[in-house]
């Protein structure tokens, strides 16, 4: 069966010009007449609708009396513009232009099947090559490598000798092979020997009043140890009285907060934490003299948690 042609090009400008002199009911008896011939009559060489009245009368929606009155003016006379012939009427430019889609639909089919058979002979090709590949036996390399024999141990306990085996290396020869020591692993770094030593901060102008307010501040957290102090000196490079200060003023935030976390700290971490933040903005206490301010503090808050113990 044959590819129908479903539609064709209208130029508008070509249409609206050549139905100028028609009215709108002839303009559309006509567009039909043009449409049912591309629909039904491009079998027809060339494609045509048979010239009967009753027919033309039932594809034009007008009737058999209402057309043969337009007949005339669609195809007699200098202004026609359907082509009666041999009992067949057609028109010019759907005729040419469903022969140019069916050109075009016979390109298209073309490039198809000649596309289709590429893939496919490609397609056979891999086929036959990944065949071959797999019929042919592929030596790996432990296939052939050279397999040596296990040694017989048994006989070799027997007659005393040990040429059969690899020779037994000493553990002085081991070493010299290994000169990597077992501290400089691949998976694991190198670690120094040298113990970080806790310093002696007893004769430290201030530590006392430092612990001091650790132990007001964070009643649940162990005495601040000397271990622990040292690193706060060293990393915020601060004296023990701005230490302090710096925990009050943390002490003062944590109680205005309506959550004094501080009072539920039993590690020095988040004490750490809090002090590394003030170190590092530049924050500084609101008064100059601030020993008085840690002892005023201390005092302070001392008598608060003697007037509330039970």
């Amino acid at each position: 069966m044959a590819n129908k042609v479903l539609t064709i090009n209208r130029t508008c400008a070509d249409f609206t010009v050549g139905v100028q002199h028609l009215t709108t009911l002839e303009t559309g008896a006509y567009n039909l007449i043009c449409d049912t011939i591309v629909t039904h009559g491009q079998d027809n060489e060339p494609p045509s609708l048979p010239y009967d009245d009753v027919l033309l009368g039932s594809v034009t929606k007008l009737g058999v009396r209402a057309w043969r009155q337009m007949k005339p003016r669609l195809c007699d006379g200098p202004l026609a513009v359907l082509i009666v012939a041999d009992g067949q009427v057609s028109q010019a430019r759907v005729v040419e232009e469903i022969a140019n889609a069916k050109v075009r639909m016979d390109s298209a089919i073309a490039a198809g099947r000649a596309s289709g058979e590429s893939r496919r002979r490609k397609s056979t090709v891999l086929r036959e090559r990944m065949a071959n590949g797999r019929s042919t036996p592929v030596q790996t390399p432990v296939a052939t490598s050279v397999q040596r024999p296990l040694p017989n141990r048994s006989s070799a306990l027997e007659s005393g000798n040990r040429t059969d085996r690899e020779p037994v290396m000493s553990h002085e020869s081991r070493k010299d092979q290994n000169p990597l020591p077992a501290s400089s692993s691949l998976d694991t770094p190198a670690r120094s020997d040298e113990v970080e030593e806790t310093p002696d901060l007893s004769g430290l102008e201030g530590i006392d009043m430092l612990r001091q307010a650790v132990a007001i501040c964070c009643p649940m957290m162990d005495a601040l140890d000397d271990f622990t102090a040292s690193r706060w000196l060293r990393d915020f490079n601060r004296d023990p009285w701005w230490i302090a200060c710096a925990i009050f003023d943390a002490k003062a935030a944590s109680v205005n907060s309506g959550d004094d976390r501080m009072a539920k700290v039993k590690t020095a971490a988040y004490v750490t934490k809090l002090v590394s933040g003030r170190a590092t903005t530049g924050w500084k206490p609101e008064t100059n003299d601030v020993r008085g301010f840690v002892e005023f503090n201390l005092r302070t808050l001392s008598e608060r948690l003697s007037s509330t113990a039970p």
